[in-house]
């Protein structure tokens, strides 16, 4: 179950190793400081980019739906074996 969803759609992207990808996740951070301080004083820009996290961070399951096809449409119940421990989500609303 765990090697199924961490190979759909959006569950997972590469990054690069060792020193090159510290670097580039020094210059990524760098700029989002930077464009981030800009936007500061765009007010429509923040709420924009508020929404933008709070959608990342919340994943709403019609949206995260639509880009990973996951959970499949008429779920119940989900379990995961993972070898240290195992998990089970029920369905329990829509």
């Amino acid at each position: 179950m765990a090697r199924t969803g961490a190979g759909l759609p959006g569950a997972e992207f590469g990054w690069p190793e060792g020193w090159g990808g510290g670097l580039l996740l020094a210059g990524a951070t760098g700029a989002a400081v930077f464009v981030g301080r800009r936007a500061l004083h765009h007010p429509l820009l923040c709420a924009a980019v508020a929404l933008l996290l709070l959608v990342a961070v919340v994943r709403p399951a019609p949206l995260t739906r639509a880009v990973t096809g996951w959970p499949p449409p008429g779920w119940r119940m989900v379990a995961c074996d993972v070898g240290q421990g195992d998990a089970l989500v029920l369905a329990a609303g829509p």
